[in-house]
């Protein structure tokens, strides 16, 4: 069907929508009057972001309802609160508030209470933070902050309002929030986003039909000799067939050119409802109708239909477009512009299985299209699967491409209708996963192709087919440093799920060859089946491939001894439990003694006790459980406790340990009088940053202390996260830890504008943590929960929202040069995607040749000057005479630059890494790729 005939169409263009322009300024902020609210009385969309209390009450500045934000004790010494709030439940409204680049925007908010107030606009992606109002100090009266905002990054995807509060017991009501765009305010810049459209060209054929009549969202299309054309929009569209037959054999035959996908997907009846032409409209009662071997369609009903001609027949087929892979309506994750693979390698492909449509989908396909060398694996076949993050397929059917033949693969992947849900889920359960791997065959030649897919359900819902640019680099060649640290803190990929044995065996090898030296395992205690004897036996299996791939094991208990809050699970150890327990000394004393100790309820011991007189049986019961723990798992050079918890709620309630035995402690600390009232009330009011201070020095200080001599005892190094920023736990640990394992930088990008920061962030933990050497962390991706639109919520942490693969060479090597100690890739290593383990190999080859400068070495960042480029893109190590210059290039162009090194040694010589000779160090010439990073080695 190539021939001249889709030449002839006449172009009657049918606009869908329309767009309004608005001469009053627009508001952009859904329920900024916090009228809206969910069924736990909460105002929808807004939310807490690290510590808080928020609530809806009806004391409203107008309207009937307000926002209550009461702050509560945090490292951070603020509460944060946004709206729209990006992890707000169900998704109905935006996400975030897209905004056009050099557009000014203007916020306010109506607030009264007491504390200080600050209001904000919240860039998305978060690396690019917030811009704030001054501190407002809060009134009894309402008063009225305003914030302009110009939206200059170009990386910002959107924006969110954020409201600060900090001061002892501050509470803010909040109204009438507001964030809007003026036109007048902005000559030549629209805020709304451009709508992708397109132009679908059909032609329709008819064999013994009277009248046919073609519409698409119930906009009726002109046709000519049967052709004709339409614009849609981006999302779903409706197309719908109204045709009366003329004989006993009629048929219909629409095609849209280009779109082979569509042909023949369509259901019919003869009794519509009035919303038949609408995309949502429910159509499953309507029956799936076969095309004949010309093409031609019709209802089931023909020969009813055939002896009254005069009935009408009705067909119906839902299309999905997006632009582009990465649409509004996306199914790949996470979102990546261009998809890179190593030849030899592999990539993992994450297909989101939700509906878009309101209910849910049956006989779901997804259909993938490759170019011969490429191979999909790990999804055949029966192996352990578990929660919702990976899916496994009913079906996997691999065939050649019915138009490309051989030259291509064809995969096909039937899901079943409880993988693919709509509104009517009834378990809060309507975003699941299927991870896709697909290898490329070490001998491919181009250097870039496409993948091509397409979605199809229902008999007649079809996606057009999607395109997905492919980028292909050399092998992965990285290297496993000895002493520097590249770890997964989430070992086992996808955390909550399981891969296929083939598939996890290529991750592991990959990862080993992109240079990762550690994983973590998390595992309960011996005879604890907190998740099953099939997890525990796959988590081993993990274990041994790490090990068999020179990666080492990190042992993750899920018991965390210094547990924070009212409760030590109901599955912690019997050992520990039954301990305290007969020991009336050990067990906590919770604020005003409510609730009473409960082996089942309430159970946390004293860590008064346990760091004095119960120390050296509490380490004895540690040590068992740790070595039930190791004997289980084996393979593991390194105990680490994660513990980021706050150490107190602000009411009190629930919190421990208010003994004697703490309070003389804590007397002591504080330096008080025999006479000082130490009430538990009193700990909570006038003596409350003092207590809160014994408590980090105590808790997070003396306990830890306490394990890291059971950990050295069993001939392992002892680490323990906990957030940065929370300077008072660090303080506290100073010498009682093996490494430091702060989120540094956290979910943030290290680039040129936070590389000071982490700089002086370093500085913290060698002055007053007394380590040289920390393990830092860092995130690729965040967020893929299985609540409904959770797809939507995945956020890449990069520069601008999308994977930015080629940056975790600099990142790497930034972290490298910074932390001096390790870098955690969080959570696990699958989540570095397309073509991300490639650069890390480049950044991991050059930390494992230099790892001595890395390791040993100190910043000397003046001793390398170049007028073409500066600290924070000109990173110097020294370690005695030797040097190492890091040339970060951020840029989207290459870079030349005149390096002169300063104060050397006669005679010294200098290199790029990999490149050229060795050349007279004192001046030379270095070319950066763009966004990329060299070293230059000066011996």
């Amino acid at each position: 069907m190539s021939g001249g005939w889709w030449r002839l169409v006449a172009y009657a263009v049918i606009a869908l929508a329309s767009r309004t322009v608005q001469a009053d300024p627009v508001e952009l902020l859904p329920n900024g009057g916090a009228e809206k609210i969910n069924d736990k009385m909460i105002p929808a969309y807004f939310g807490v972001q690290n510590a808080g209390e928020i609530a809806s009450i009806p004391a409203p500045r107008s309207g009937d309802r307000a926002v209550r934000m009461t702050a509560r004790p945090h490292e951070w010494n603020a509460s944060f609160f946004t709206t729209p709030n990006p992890s707000s439940y169900p998704q109905d409204d935006v996400l975030t508030i897209k905004v056009a680049r050099g557009g000014l925007y203007r916020a306010s908010v109506w607030v009264r209470g007491r504390g200080e107030f600050r209001l904000g606009v919240q860039q998305w992606p978060s690396v690019l933070g917030s811009e704030m109002s001054k501190p407002v100090a809060l009134t009894k009266q309402w008063q009225r902050i305003d914030l302009v905002y110009r939206a200059q990054p170009a990386e910002i995807r959107g924006v969110n309002l954020q409201f600060q509060l900090s001061g002892e017991n501050a509470i803010a009501d909040i109204d009438d929030a507001s964030l809007t765009f003026d036109e007048e305010d902005n000559p030549g810049i629209q805020h709304f986003d451009r709508i992708p459209e397109r132009e679908l060209t059909f032609r329709l054929d008819v064999r013994q039909v009277r009248s046919a009549d073609l519409f698409v969202n119930g906009q009726q299309v002109p046709l000519n000799q049967g052709l004709g054309s339409v614009t849609i929009r981006e999302g779903l569209a409706a197309l719908t067939l109204r045709a009366t037959p003329s004989g006993g054999k009629p048929g219909l035959r629409l095609r849209l050119k280009g779109q082979p996908e569509t042909d023949g997907r369509w259901r019919a009846t003869v009794k519509p409802e009035a919303q038949w032409h609408e995309a949502a409209y429910d159509d499953r009662g309507w029956p799936s109708v076969a095309s004949d071997d010309e093409g031609f369609m019709w209802t089931a009903d023909v020969k009813r239909l055939a002896r009254a001609p005069a009935k009408e027949a009705y067909f119906r087929q839902v299309v999905l477009w997006n632009e582009t892979h990465v649409g509004p309506n996306r199914c790949i994750l996470p979102m990546a512009r261009e998809w890179g693979i190593s030849r030899g390698g592999f990539e993992n492909l994450t297909l989101a299985l939700y509906s878009p449509l309101p209910r849910s989908l049956s006989d779901f396909e997804f259909v993938l299209d490759v170019p011969a060398g490429f191979r999909v694996f790990g999804k055949s076949g029966d192996y352990y699967t578990r929660y919702v993050l990976n899916q496994k397929p009913d079906t996997v059917i691999d065939e050649p491409h019915p138009r490309v033949g051989t030259k291509a693969n064809r995969y096909r992947f039937s899901h079943p209708p409880g993988h693919l849900r709509g509104d009517d889920a009834t378990d809060g359960i309507f975003t699941q996963y299927s991870v896709i791997p697909v290898s490329l065959d070490p001998t491919y030649a181009p250097n870039t192709t496409v993948f091509r897919y397409h979605r199809r359900a229902n008999g007649n819902f079809t996606e057009l087919e999607q395109r997905i640019p492919i980028r292909v680099f050399p092998p992965v060649n990285g290297r496993q440093p000895k002493r520097f640290m590249i770890s997964a803190y989430v070992g086992m990929p996808l955390g909550y799920s399981a891969l296929s044995p083939d598939h996890l065996e290529a991750l592991v090898r990959q990862v080993a060859a992109a240079g990762w030296t550690h994983c973590s395992v998390s595992i309960a205690s011996p005879g604890s089946n907190t998740w099953g004897k099939d997890w525990l036996a796959y988590q081993k299996t993990y274990l041994d491939l790490c090990r068999q791939h020179g990666i080492q094991g990190i042992l993750w208990p899920w018991q965390s001894f210094p547990i924070t809050g009212s409760l030590i699970e109901r599955d912690e150890p019997a050992a520990l439990l039954d301990w305290v327990e007969a020991t009336p000394g050990a067990r906590a004393r919770y604020f005003n003694a409510k609730p009473a100790w409960d082996r089942d309820r309430a159970n946390m011991y004293c860590p008064s006790f346990v760091t004095g007189e119960g120390a050296e049986q509490f380490r004895r019961i540690v040590a068992k459980i740790w070595s039930g723990m190791i004997t289980q798992m084996g393979g593991t050079d390194i105990i680490w406790t994660d513990d980021e918890r706050a150490i107190f709620s602000a009411s009190g309630e629930g919190n421990y340990c208010f003994c004697d035995r703490c309070k003389a402690g804590f007397r002591e600390f504080a330096a008080l009088p025999p006479d000082a009232g130490l009430s538990d009330e009193a700990l909570f009011t006038t003596h409350n940053r003092e207590w809160r201070l014994f408590w980090a020095h105590l808790w997070f200080g003396k306990v830890h202390g306490e394990l890291r001599k059971t950990a050295n005892g069993l001939g392992k190094r002892y680490m323990v996260y906990t957030w940065n920023g929370s300077n008072d736990l660090w303080r506290a640990a100073r010498g009682n830890l093996d490494i430091a394992f702060p989120g540094l930088p956290g979910s943030n990008v290290l680039n040129a504008q936070s590389q000071k920061n982490t700089d002086d962030s370093m500085a913290f933990y060698r002055r007053e943590v007394g380590v040289s050497n920390v393990q830092g962390q860092t995130f690729a991706l965040l967020g893929a929960g299985a609540q409904k639109n959770a797809w939507a919520m995945q956020q890449v942490i990069s520069r601008d929202g999308y994977v930015d693969a080629k940056s975790w060479k600099s990142q790497v090597l930034r972290l490298a040069a910074t932390l001096q100690g390790g870098v955690d890739l969080g959570e696990s290593a699958i989540d570095y995607r397309a073509g991300s383990h490639y650069w890390i190999g480049e950044a991991t080859r050059i930390i494992a040749e230099f790892e001595h400068m890395f390791v040993d070495g100190v910043r000397a960042d003046t001793l390398a000057v170049s007028s073409q480029i500066a600290y924070p893109n000109l990173l110097v190590l020294k370690n005695g005479d030797e040097r190492l210059i890091l040339i970060f290039n951020e840029d989207d162009t290459g870079l030349d630059v005149t390096l002169e090194n300063v104060d050397l040694v006669h005679g010294q010589r200098a290199r790029v890494f990999e490149q050229g000779e060795w050349v007279d160090a004192e001046k030379m010439r270095v070319t950066v790729p763009a966004r990329d990073a060299v070293v230059v080695h000066v011996q």
